[in-house]
């Protein structure tokens, strides 16, 4: 692709990209804490769920702003709080769906362990404290972007040496950490899987007690394991352009205008991969698991009934 055709590119990828990933992004979002209601009382469905509640958040917080700021200039110029304000919200709640997807992956390895007292942790009880633990965490550790983000000629961001250290930052909590802990929660929790197969597990709350895997858990665990594989693949973009500019940065290279048009179309481009990290989840399970899809049919079954019976009762 010519270099000339990058920045209309990037405005396609900005403008259109974006609108899709806002409205089927929360529209599959509604459905999927419609349809964990269901299973409210189990750990797995609290993590999802509140992460799901958080990803809505993200996406109608951080979407609509960065059109805007995207195609024109910041939204209030001069104003330093919603300048701080929009980047520690839009970071605290990436990082809170992002660990709360951690702890998803976390709960369907203790499932399977042969450790009574971490198989004990996977009560519902638990995983509320843990979700409050998570949200209490990154509304500190994210404080950092309420202190040190300041404008500099009508721009918000990060400057100077901060710079630097918040992408160092970024780079090991946004990317490295979450990805190593799901794909070794993942691959632990398809491991012991497999070793089971047929037979039978222990019982959460009951030493003695015997339950067998259900078709249910290894159709979570699958569609676990897709968003673990999408969420690998769709931050490599993202992981190569942050160590790219960290270490141009660093050296304070000068740069071609071509070679800022590329970097600026990867940026767009992996920055589109990241939000739809938080878009796609209810289409990759639509794929992935048919207990998912008998849900969803019997879902809409359930919202067609309801208008034509209450029609009905009204008619009589």
């Amino acid at each position: 692709m010519p270099v000339v055709f990058l920045p209309m590119m990037e405005a396609f990828i900005a403008h259109y990209g974006m609108v899709i990933l806002f409205l089927f992004g929360n529209i599959g979002n509604v459905f999927i804490i419609l349809l964990f209601y269901q299973y409210r009382k189990n750990a797995w469905s609290i993590y999802l769920s509140s992460g799901t509640i958080i990803n809505i958040i993200y996406l109608t917080f951080d979407i609509p702003i960065f059109i805007y700021t995207y195609f024109h200039d910041e939204p209030i110029p001069y104003s330093l709080v919603f300048c701080k304000l929009r980047f520690y919200l839009s970071h605290v709640f990436g990082q809170m769906a992002r660990y709360l997807f951690v702890l998803a992956c976390f709960d369907r390895y203790i499932l399977t362990s042969r450790n009574f007292h971490l198989r004990n942790f996977n009560r519902s009880i638990n995983a509320k404290c843990s979700i409050l633990l998570v949200i209490i965490f990154w509304c500190i550790i994210c404080s950092h972007q309420l202190i040190f983000t300041t404008m500099n000629n009508q721009q918000c961001g990060q400057f100077g040496i901060y710079h630097i250290i918040n992408s160092v930052y970024l780079f090991i909590s946004f990317l490295i950490i979450p990805s190593v802990l799901m794909i070794i929660f993942g691959y632990l929790a398809c491991h012991q899987m497999k070793q089971f197969g047929s037979k039978i597990r222990p019982l959460t709350n009951n030493q003695n007690g015997l339950i067998i895997i259900t078709r249910r858990d290894r159709e979570l665990l699958l569609m676990i394991l897709t968003q673990i594989f999408i969420f690998c693949l769709t931050t490599i973009f993202y992981l190569a352009i942050s160590l790219e500019l960290l270490i141009t940065i660093s050296r304070n290279e000068n740069k071609s205008i071509e070679r800022i048009q590329i970097e600026n179309f990867i940026l767009i481009l992996s920055t589109f991969f990241i939000y739809m990290n938080h878009a796609a989840a209810f289409y990759i399970y639509m794929i992935v698991s048919k207990g998912f899809r008998h849900d969803f049919k019997k879902l809409l079954k359930k919202c067609c009934k309801q208008p034509i019976t209450a029609s009905v009762i009204e008619q009589r």
